[in-house]
């Protein structure tokens, strides 16, 4: 998958606790990586772009969206 779009770090911090939550409670880490990733910044990705290539389908296949 390929995806050019525009990046920004997360500054809501009602936002960014609901996406910490969500994430620690998906993956499971020793505490130490809980520490690491609450304290790093968190940024969201708004796709303008997305390339798919799937080999599954044929070799070389493709599918390609703008938004």
């Amino acid at each position: 998958m390929q995806i050019e779009g525009a990046a920004a770090a997360i500054t809501d911090e009602r936002l960014r606790e609901q996406i910490l939550v969500a994430y620690l409670r998906k993956f499971k880490m020793p505490p130490v990586l809980d520490i690491t990733i609450t304290a790093s910044t968190l940024y969201q990705l708004r796709p303008e772009w997305i390339r798919w290539l799937d080999n599954s389908v044929r070799i070389g296949y493709r599918a390609e969206l703008t938004l």
